[in-house]
């Protein structure tokens, strides 16, 4: 990363300036060129949209610059009134669901044949069998396989 910020302030600027030397266009030209090409039309709109952004910019800017002390208030204002959300730090966004089901992950030793590992999950599946009162227990999945190191 430093190497490509080292070279986007230093040498791709020196090429741009040499390369992109005897380009230039003048308004006229340009709306010329505009009357031919689509994409130079698109271009044109968009220069001009920009444009008008940008001076609706400096003008919010300079009412900013103008009021300091009442952008600072207001700023700060809303800094402190952030405090306020602090009692919901730690919620949820969404209610926390009792939807029934839970996952269970088994793994067996690197290298145990799939028909062990197939026992091993029948072991498991007795054993929540067991514990877990048959009307309670609509089904039980076992999705057995490897895992492959990537």
């Amino acid at each position: 990363m430093l190497a490509s910020y080292l070279l986007s302030r230093t040498l791709v600027p020196t090429m741009a300036r040499y390369l992109l030397r005897g380009h230039e266009h003048d308004a006229e030209n340009m709306e010329a060129e505009a009357q031919r090409h689509f994409l130079a039309r698109l271009q044109l709109r968009f220069e001009r949209a920009f444009e008008r952004l940008r001076g609706k910019y400096k003008g919010w800017l300079r009412i900013c610059l103008d009021h300091r002390a009442w952008l600072a208030l207001g700023v700060l204002s809303a800094a402190a009134a952030s405090f306020l959300l602090v009692p919901l730090i730690g919620q949820d966004f969404f209610p926390k669901v009792d939807s029934g089901q839970f996952t269970l992950h088994v793994r067996a030793p690197t290298g145990t044949r799939i028909e062990e590992t197939a026992l091993l999950c029948d072991q498991v599946e007795k054993s929540i069998r067991q514990e877990i009162p048959p009307q309670e227990v609509n089904s039980i999945i076992d999705n057995i396989g490897c895992l492959t190191a990537a």
